[in-house]
């Protein structure tokens, strides 16, 4: 896959030069979308969702919902849990692209949010929308570009390879902590920290001062390029997820406390996340 991958040319650099701003302020990727052709809305990036998810209050305001939606099914996160009603899009366009008839969910947002003292973009773009497309995120610069999945033409000099593997949606990598300790980790842009099981702490032999507390982890590696030293985490459960999939090999997420000191690539068609320390 590597080889496949290693084919692929770009030119990123003047891609990059034309890429969105986003906003970081929350912890999140978020860009200013329009929806409906004249909807305004703040949407995070989040490679951890499934779908285009729709705050209820933002959905009920613009009234994107009526008394005739219906709820199509529960959704389940690692923070929470809610129930979704089932809408299209007329249109949906943020970062130079339009897409039209867009199936999209709404839901409480408050449901999967602990910390809501910031507040929260009106909705998230999650993987059916995304794997469309090559995601080039700096986050020393605050750029995003999405770039059509069959591009060709992308400059990787100095970028690393890491392979994934997914699980439905999901992205899982491989990650290694004080150079041998092994775990499988979701990849997820809108994670502010990374988080850890109970169960992997316990092996990985991690102290924390209590279940609630952001500890820090020595080091969390992917490949011998592609570590970071001091990398702030939570213990979090994953059972809820888990069972929502039907059980998954995942003890983990690697969020926004390690993968922001990098500018990286997710290309998901070939599964491969490039990497490059800013």
């Amino acid at each position: 896959m590597l080889k496949l991958a290693a084919a692929i040319i770009l030119v990123w650099q003047p891609l990059l030069g034309a890429a969105t701003p986003f906003n970081f302020a929350r912890g999140l990727i978020e860009v200013q979308a329009t929806i409906n052709d004249s909807i305004k809305a703040i949407l995070a990036i989040d490679t951890g969702a499934d779908d285009i998810y729709l705050d209820l209050q933002f959905a009920v305001e613009r009234r994107l919902i009526d008394r005739s939606t219906k709820e199509i099914r529960p959704v389940t996160g690692v923070a929470g849990q809610s129930r979704a009603l089932g809408i299209e899009l007329n249109s949906i366009s943020l970062c130079d692209i339009e897409r039209r008839c867009v199936p999209a969910s709404v839901v409480d947002m408050k449901q999967f949010i602990a910390d809501q003292s910031q507040g929260f973009p009106d909705g998230v773009v999650g993987a059916k929308f995304l794997s469309g497309y090559k995601i080039a995120v700096n986050y020393p610069d605050k750029k995003l570009s999405l770039i059509p999945a069959d591009s060709g033409g992308i400059s990787l000099d100095g970028y690393s390879p890491v392979p994934f593997r997914k699980q439905a949606h999901l992205i899982i990598v491989d990650a290694t902590y004080d150079d041998s300790l092994k775990a499988s980790l979701i990849l997820d842009l809108a994670a502010t920290y990374t988080s850890l099981s109970s169960d992997l702490i316990d092996a990985w032999n991690v102290k924390t001062a209590d279940s609630e507390a952001v500890f820090i982890l020595d080091k969390i590696a992917l490949s011998d390029s592609v570590a970071r030293n001091g990398v702030m985490c939570l213990q979090r459960d994953h059972s809820p997820l888990k069972a929502r999939l039907g059980g998954g090999e995942f003890q983990g997420t690697l969020g926004t406390s390690f993968l922001n000191s990098f500018s990286l690539l997710i290309d998901y068609q070939n599964q491969i996340i490039y990497f490059k320390r800013m």
